[in-house]
């Protein structure tokens, strides 16, 4: 038997309670049930509530249009239908006063004739049969809801916006450009800064085989003064701060992880499609209107039918009743006259020639098919997608802001760059010039000390050693990298000399790969690659004269004793007997198979040679057809609460860590 589905709105019995803009979703009803204050109300897309109640309704003709509950005082349906009632009620019994000829009724009835035809055509004047007007309205109606169910499917069809949004594309430079406004790549801006670096390494390097004039170290080394700025500022050439370095350092990383953080609630946020769509509207009239364009409700159409048939009904029914006087008949016929309206009006209760209806049915024909004509053709119109998705703007700045998370434009990092660039040429220019003693400029140099902290401190105002800014700057690459868990970008070390301990490091990359180690020492091997050039190599090595070509249960520990070890700890032994004795001690990280138990056992578990790391009891044993009597090993915490109780015929698998046993019985 199919099961019944019932759909219950929104609903309360409260009076006059109504929903508010919150409680209800487009497209959805509430209902006030309450017999003194009955409701239904929808929200509108302005977010308004709309009221719908039983109140009788008011219409008044003014000149071709129709007024609804107009303030003026007008006569209720109901009372024209009650005077009209009574008008028909007195030609009645009139009628029935009357005593007629039935062969002259027939005779004068058989004369009237009333054409009605039996399908549309917009060149008759006649009625139209009830059946054709429905038929035609039908068709009409499946037209409108064959294009509302297409309307209905593309509204969750979001593969358009998808074509859409997939033509939005950012245009970022290879390389870097003065008149562009496109963000920059990483790698040209990377490319540049190491152009800038090989600049002033060249310039250094020329430096150190330049020999000075001492007349004029004088005069340069007596105006040496080393100004350590105490905040960032992009025009100043001084060293920084080291609690300024600090505190740009975590400010970064706190503005990375927020970064992360709001671009991880993003991935699976939809809301800026349902925001796209959401002003996707079908308006569907509520009533009859002969000026619309929009689809007009089922149930209004159904209404209007039904209320004509009910009418026509009526009114044969009545004439079915009647019996006629012939005098009275004569008069009667003469005065039928039947007025059939040219054209569709609201007001007028006439029949309507079959030409107007057709020619009203066309038109509506016409403008679906014109709204149908128009939906197909938006279909692949991606161009009211583009208005939806004009609001997406990407912020890029034009200079410099410590504060902004939005790309930085091409020309203004290319202006920076340029501005270094343009310092340090002119610098170098400045000491190309210059011609001086070096033993001199030793001696003039080793006067002037500078304070360079080794390491990190909010409260020092020193320059901070670069090694240190270095590893300062490695250790938060690392800990974005471990956020990202995608650093395919190889991080070179370079031109490092010595560590603290005398280590050198030459020559030697680190490629593809995120370090997720805490650093120490780096022990690195020299370019000959021979272990003995290994700083500080251990020398207790394991034997290796004696080595086997695979490790296995029965070799001995001096071969590969590491090896050995870590095998039996992987491996841990089978043990197949001691299932005889009254009490069986389990020792931990075995396995034990003790076949079929018979009688009563005792189980003890053996005290373990290293509590520090996770040690591991289990046996497994049978029952026959007598279960055994078992007492278990105190102090352990029994899984489902309780140790278990031996059936006949079974086998068991016992578990204990951390005092915690489970029991399997298969």
């Amino acid at each position: 038997m199919a099961k019944k589905l019932h759909l219950v709105h929104v609903k309360s019995n409260v009076l006059d309670k109504a929903p508010s803009a919150s409680t209800i979703n487009y497209g959805e009803i509430a209902v006030n049930y309450n017999a003194d204050s009955p409701a239904l109300y929808i929200r509108d897309d302005d977010d308004n509530i709309v009221k719908f109640i039983s109140e009788p309704y008011f219409l008044k003709i003014v000149g071709t249009g129709v007024t609804e509950n107009d303030s003026e005082t007008i006569t209720p349906i109901s009372e024209i239908i009650q005077q009209d009632e009574e008008t028909v009620a007195a030609a009645l019994n009139d009628l029935n006063s009357r005593k007629a000829d039935k062969d002259y009724v027939d005779e004068a009835v058989s004369g009237v004739t009333i054409d009605i035809d039996d399908s549309l055509d917009s060149a008759s004047t006649n009625p139209v049969e009830n059946q054709a007007v429905t038929n035609a309205l039908f068709d009409v109606e499946e037209t409108v809801a064959a294009s509302l169910n297409d309307l209905n499917n593309r509204k969750a069809d979001i593969s358009y916006v998808d074509e859409a949004v997939s033509s939005i594309t950012i245009d970022i430079d290879s390389e870097l450009d003065s008149a562009s406004t496109n963000p920059v790549e990483n790698q040209a801006i990377t490319n540049a800064l190491f152009d800038v670096e090989e600049t002033v390494a060249a310039a250094l390097n020329d430096l150190n085989d330049r020999k000075a004039d001492i007349s004029y170290v004088e005069e340069i080394a007596s105006s040496i003064t080393i100004d350590v700025d105490g905040e960032l500022d992009s025009a100043s050439t001084n060293p920084v701060e080291n609690r300024v370095i600090t505190q740009v350092i975590l400010d970064n990383e706190e503005t990375v992880a927020a970064a992360l953080n709001d671009l991880n609630d993003r991935k699976a946020d939809k809301e800026y499609v349902d925001d796209a769509v959401s002003s996707i509207t079908i308006d569907v009239d509520s009533e009859l209107d002969s000026a619309s364009t929009n689809p007009v409700e089922n149930r209004v159409i159904t209404q209007v039918i039904l209320d004509n048939e009910e009418a026509v009904a009526a009114a044969l029914n009545d004439l079915n009743d009647r019996k006629a006087d012939k005098e009275y008949v004569d008069e009667v016929v003469s005065s039928i006259t039947i007025d059939v309206d040219s054209e569709l009006d609201s007001a007028s209760t006439n029949p309507v020639e079959n030409q107007a209806i057709t020619n009203a049915l066309l038109d509506v024909e016409e403008t679906v098919a014109a709204a149908l004509n128009d939906l197909n053709d938006r279909k692949a119109d991606i161009s009211y997608v583009d208005e939806a998705v004009s609001s997406i703007t990407i912020d890029v700045d034009s200079e410099l802001d410590s504060a902004s998370t939005n790309p930085l434009e091409n020309r203004a990092i290319y202006a920076i760059l340029e501005e270094d660039e343009q310092a340090i040429a002119a610098s170098l220019n400045d000491l190309n010039d210059r011609k001086a003693d070096k033993d001199y400029v030793d001696a003039a140099v080793s006067a002037v000390t500078i304070d360079v902290d080794d390491e990190i401190s909010s409260g020092s105002s020193n320059p901070v050693e670069n090694r240190v800014i270095y590893q300062a700057l490695w250790e938060n690459e690392i800990v974005v990298a471990g956020a990202l868990n995608d650093l395919n970008n190889k991080i070179a070390i370079t031109g490092v000399t010595e560590t603290g301990s005398g280590n050198v490091i030459t020559d030697a990359y680190l490629e593809d790969g995120v370090l997720n180690i805490e650093f120490g020492e780096l022990h690195k091997i020299s370019k000959t690659g021979s272990y003995n050039d290994l700083v500080d190599a251990p020398t207790n090595l394991e034997v290796t004269t004696n080595k086997v070509t695979a490790i296995t249960s029965t070799n001995t520990n001096t071969q590969y004793a590491s090896a050995k070890a870590t095998y039996d700890e992987i491996h841990p032994a089978i043990i197949t007997t001691g299932g005889t004795s009254a009490t069986i001690t389990v020792e931990p990280n075995v396995l034990y198979s003790f076949g079929t138990l018979t009688g009563t056992k005792t189980f003890a578990l053996a005290t373990p040679g290293d509590s520090s790391v996770v040690n591991h009891y289990y046996w497994t044993f049978d029952t026959s057809t007598t279960a055994p009597t078992i007492t278990w090993p105190s102090g352990l915490t029994w899984y489902g609460g309780s140790a278990p109780t031996l059936s006949v015929s079974k086998h068991y698998e016992i578990s204990v860590i951390n005092g915690i046993a489970i029991s399997m019985e298969v």
